[in-house]
């Protein structure tokens, strides 16, 4: 039997075995076309990404996946004009590596995007600014990074970052390594408690000066006015920090085990089923419920953000830097709603919601299955520094434990 040392080593070798690296480059986004004209030339570069893709697999002397998989795509997009919705995009992306890349897209079981595109939070403020993209870049043609594996590898690679990071809180070292030092980075609470006194105090005088209206009396109406512009802005900033404080936990993968609360155990001591939803109805994540029909479900989905909206009166009129989310949907198994689907249908109206409906807000989001008998959708909105964070960490855990090797002393 295997020692957990050594099945960490050969698990974290295995991902450089069986992972899968792809690229697709075509004059233009793939989507879905509109108009005649455009779904013809849709058709067209659909064609030529897939005998890219053929080509590709050929040169790699891969066949296609016949388990469920992990998939990755990062899209590049800048200096591409108007760029499709990204969820309808990744759905054209994804039916071009059907039955080749694997049988059917239902295989997926996690799937995470990032986009780099004109659109991105921020960034018309940099080219006003005179701060832009080298040339080079800026013409190219769109393309789209793609990283395949098993979902086993994936989760495998998931699990090894919490177990290492549990690790590494409870020895406190003097000198970290590169993996310590990203865990810190990915773990620590940044709203400290200045930071609670500081919003405390920026809302007392906003809350003195609303009713009495005398603590700003001695400024000038015009430099009184700009004073509380710029406090009702920090106070917007701060409470927007807050809400996005969150990240990701272990259990977060499409291997990981039942989720819910043991309904038998709470029965036989005469306790009630909380269910899910009390722990992830907060400011910063909500649940919403899985319907069979797509035209019920994505009813109930804008109905459940407008209610959290309307309960959680703390969130800022609109998220107005770069966002990810990380989707979970439980319980629909292998056979249910398509995840590229499902998310399309969350993003598409939580921009609308949260985000002023300024499209590109969310520049990255997970969604993946997870095992339940509750079906359900769980959000949890995030900063996209934040799951840039663990992407980082996986990476450097699953590079520490090869560098050690198989020495029983070394881990």
């Amino acid at each position: 039997m295997l020692s957990r040392q050594m099945q960490e080593y050969f698990d974290a070798v295995a991902y450089w075995k069986r992972l899968l690296l792809l690229r697709v480059q075509t004059p233009e986004l793939l989507a879905k076309g509109t108009k005649r004209s455009h779904r013809g030339r849709q058709r067209q570069m659909l064609e030529q990404a897939r005998n890219q893709l053929r080509e590709q697999m050929k040169r790699k002397r891969r066949r296609r996946f016949r388990g469920d998989v992990a998939v990755d795509l990062t899209i590049f997009a800048h200096g591409a004009g108007n760029i499709p919705a990204t969820p309808r995009a990744v759905k054209r992306y994804l039916d071009a590596m059907n039955g080749i890349v694997y049988g059917d897209d239902r295989q997926i079981a996690h799937l995470a995007v990032h986009r780099l595109a004109d659109d991105w939070p921020g960034l018309a403020a940099s080219y006003a600014r005179g701060i832009g993209l080298p040339t080079v870049v800026e013409q190219q043609d769109p393309w789209v990074s793609i990283a395949v594996l098993p979902v086993s590898v994936f989760s495998a690679d998931w699990e090894r970052v919490f177990r290492m990071g549990d690790h590494a809180a409870s020895n406190v070292r003097f000198e970290a390594d590169d993996f310590e030092r990203c865990w810190q980075q990915f773990t620590e609470d940044n709203w400290t408690h200045s930071d609670d006194l500081k919003l405390e105090e920026l809302v007392r005088e906003r809350r003195r000066d609303e009713v009495h209206g005398a603590s700003l009396e001695r400024f000038p109406s015009d430099m009184a006015d700009v004073i509380r512009e710029d406090r009702h802005r920090d106070i917007d900033e701060m409470l927007e920090h807050l809400m996005l404080d969150q990240r990701p936990g272990p259990e977060d993968h499409p291997l990981a085990g039942e989720a819910s609360i043991d309904a038998e155990l709470l029965a036989r001591f005469g306790l009630p089923d909380p269910g899910p939803r009390p722990r992830w109805d907060l400011p910063g994540s909500f649940w919403l419920p899985l319907r069979a029909e797509a035209s019920g479900w994505e009813l109930a989905v804008r109905d459940t953000m407008m209610r959290h909206r309307d309960r959680w009166k703390v969130l800022p009129e609109a998220f107005k830097r770069p966002l990810a989310l990380d989707i979970a949907a439980f319980g629909i198994g292998p056979h249910g709603k398509d995840i590229d689907n499902l998310a399309h249908a969350v993003l598409a109206r939580f921009e609308r919601l949260y985000c002023g409906e300024h499209r590109g807000t969310v520049v990255s989001y997970r969604v993946y299955r997870r095992p339940s008998t509750r079906p359900g959708v769980r959000v949890l909105v995030m900063s996209e520094r934040r799951m840039s964070q663990l992407s980082e960490l996986v990476e450097e855990a699953r590079s520490a434990v090869i560098e050690q090797g198989i020495d029983e002393h070394a881990y």
